[in-house]
C-alpha cells in the first residue's frame, strides 16, 4: 500500500510538471543612453572613521515631515497642526538631551571602480585588482537603466564609487524598551522613529561629506529642502530597493568597509543591528537619477 501511494504521489507531481511552466528570468542588456563622465577621483582612498558625533551637529539634517509625517502619523502639513507641533516639541526634547539616548558614528571609503555590462567591479586601490562584484538588473523597457551604466566601463578610465554606513547607536533601543514597559508609549514610539530619521540624517550628513571630498560640493546657498529631493549631484543607493533589489549585496558591503568597527552587525537575514543604521553605495555621475526596475 506504501509503494502504490508514493507510485499515485510521483504521478501527481509529473502531472503537475507538465502543466506547470515556471518563468524563466529575463535579463535585459541593452544599455541605455547614459554617457561617460568625467572621472572624478577622490581626495583619499584610506577608510574614514568618524565615532561620538554630536547630536547638535546631525540635528539639521533630519527629515521632520518623514518624521512626524510618516512615521508619527500626521496626515498632511504638521506644522499647520495641533498634533504635530506637539510631537515636535517632543522631539526636540529628546534631541536637547540627545547624547544620552544616541551615539552617532560613521565610516565610509572610496574604492575604484568600472562597469562590465550589468555588473560593478571594485577593485583594490593600491593594487587595482578585483575584489568585488555587484550585479544589479536593468530596466527591460526604455531607459533601460541599470546602476552599472553610472561608472564607465572596462577599459577605460577608471572611476570611482564610495561606500558608507552610518548609525545613530544601540542604547535607545534598550531606553525605548523601558519606556514602554513603564507605560510611556508615545514617548517610546517617538524616540525610536527619532533614532531612524537621525540615522538618516545622518546618512544625509555624510553623503553631503563624501561629495566635498570628491570634489563637487554643494553650492553655499544649498537648502536642506533641496538635499531632501536629491538635487545633489550624484545619487546614492541602499541594497533591498528596486534598482538594487539583493539585500545579500550588504554582505560584500561590509567585508569592503566593515561597519563592525562602529557597532553595527549583519544578520543571517542581512538586517542591521542596531536597526537604526543605514548603508548605502554611492555614485558621482553628473547624470545620476534613482529610478526602479
Amino acid at each position: 500500500d506504501e509503494l502504490k501511494a508514493l507510485e499515485e504521489k510521483k504521478k501527481a507531481i509529473k502531472k503537475i510538471d507538465n502543466v506547470i511552466e515556471l518563468p524563466v528570468p529575463e535579463i535585459s542588456t541593452k544599455r541605455s543612453a547614459i554617457q561617460k563622465s568625467d572621472c572624478l577621483v577622490p581626495s583619499s582612498l584610506s577608510k574614514t572613521v568618524i565615532k561620538n558625533i554630536p547630536v547638535a551637529q546631525v540635528a539639521p539634517f533630519i527629515n521632520y515631515q518623514m518624521l512626524i509625517g510618516h512615521h508619527l502619523g500626521v496626515k498632511g502639513k504638521w506644522e499647520n497642526q495641533e498634533r504635530g507641533q506637539e510631537l515636535y516639541e517632543l522631539v526636540q526634547e529628546f534631541l536637547k538631551d540627545g547624547n544620552e539616548y544616541f551615539d552617532c558614528q560613521v565610516i565610509y571609503q572610496f574604492f575604484p571602480a568600472q562597469s562590465n555590462g550589468n555588473d560593478v567591479i571594485i577593485y583594490d586601490s593600491e593594487t587595482k585588482k578585483p575584489i568585488e562584484r555587484f550585479q544589479f538588473p536593468r530596466q527591460r523597457k526604455e531607459p533601460n537603466l541599470c546602476i552599472s551604466d553610472f561608472l564607465n566601463p572596462v577599459g577605460e578610465e577608471m572611476d570611482y564609487v564610495g561606500f558608507f554606513s552610518v548609525t545613530s547607536g544601540p542604547r535607545v533601543r534598550n531606553i525605548a524598551e523601558r519606556l514602554k514597559q513603564e507605560g510611556e508609549y508615545l514617548k517610546s514610539h517617538v524616540l525610536f522613529s527619532l533614532a531612524l530619521e537621525l540615522a538618516e540624517g545622518l546618512a544625509e550628513k555624510t553623503h553631503m561629506l563624501m561629495r566635498e571630498k570628491w570634489g563637487f560640493p554643494d553650492r553655499p546657498d544649498f537648502t536642506m529642502s533641496e538635499r531632501f529631493k536629491a538635487r545633489y549631484q550624484g545619487i546614492r543607493v541602499s541594497f533591498g530597493y528596486p534598482a538594487c533589489p539583493n539585500l545579500e549585496d550588504q554582505e560584500k558591503l561590509f567585508k569592503l568597509i566593515n561597519p563592525n568597527e562602529i557597532g553595527i552587525n549583519l544578520t543571517e537575514g542581512f538586517m542591521m543591528l542596531p536597526e537604526a543604521s543605514v548603508t548605502a553605495m554611492v555614485f558621482s555621475h553628473k547624470d545620476g537619477r534613482y529610478f526602479s526596475v
